[in-house]
């Protein structure tokens, strides 16, 4: 590589047979447009839901035929590659009207252990997991995009990103999830976060994080109508909860920060 060259950041977006909301997606693209990021789709086949096809003892509803049938391993992997080439395909298409260069490819392995460590990105979005889905909800004008915001040059990161996505919409607001509660040094991390917002022109909300688990940060999410929530990828509370649990109960996209 040449002296002074840079690297160009790297969005990952995961991906499975759950339909992405537009909005969601317009959000990510405009992120990868704005930071002229490389973007890579990646389909989500998850070994662990995948070994259930083994259990000859276990049945699915199949909506096709109204009725409970046998898992068949073939024919799950068969729809799993209908279904990738149609994401494939969708991603494509939007990217294409954003002016945004997409690469894809499938990834299988279990989320709950692997997913992580593997799937390396400066921006990993995780829209959709295996068999979670995000459950439905009424968006609220104006969206919303949190960030937790440690003072850490990690979650600085992580809150720059969260501006990014808050930025060229006026329908958006930002909101900086304080990780402490209001005690000493309290007013010190939130003129950090000001002071980091400097340029930010958006409307932004300070909110202190009283109760510091993972219960406590999903009740702030769910009360402010949060529709994303970026933090650094090494976030304690990732590393302390199960992967998929958390994301269970998160119920909007997750946007985590190397």
């Amino acid at each position: 590589m040449n002296a002074g060259a840079t690297t160009r950041r790297r969005i990952v977006v995961t991906l499975d047979s759950a339909q992405v909301e537009p909005g969601d997606l317009e959000r990510l693209l405009r992120l990868a447009h704005r930071l002229d990021a490389d973007l890579e789709g990646v389909f989500v086949e998850d070994s662990d839901l995948l070994r259930l096809a083994d259990m000859t003892f276990l049945r699915e509803f199949r909506p096709t035929s109204q009725r409970a049938e046998s898992f068949q391993s073939g024919r799950i992997q068969q729809e799993l590659r209908v279904l990738a080439r149609r994401a494939e395909r969708a991603l494509a298409e939007a990217a294409e009207r954003r002016g945004v260069t997409v690469s894809f490819r499938t990834w299988r392995g279990s989320i709950e252990r692997e997913l992580l460590s593997e799937v390396q990105a400066d921006i990993l979005a995780v829209m959709r997991l295996g068999a979670i889905a995000f459950q439905p909800s009424r968006r609220r004008a104006p969206e919303l995009v949190s960030a937790c915001f440690d003072g850490s040059d990690e979650s600085a990161r992580a809150l720059a990103t969260a501006a990014d996505l808050a930025t060229d919409n006026d329908d958006i607001s930002l909101q900086v999830i304080m990780m402490s509660g209001p005690d000493a040094g309290s007013d010190e991390l939130r003129e950090h976060a000001a002071s980091l917002l400097a340029e930010h022109s958006g409307n932004v909300v300070y909110r202190f994080l009283e109760d510091k688990t993972v219960g406590g940060l999903l009740k702030v999410l769910h009360e402010s109508g949060s529709t994303a929530l970026v933090m650094q990828r090494d976030n304690s509370m990732l590393r302390n909860t199960s992967l998929r649990q958390y994301l269970s109960r998160l119920h909007c996209p997750l946007f985590l920060v190397r």
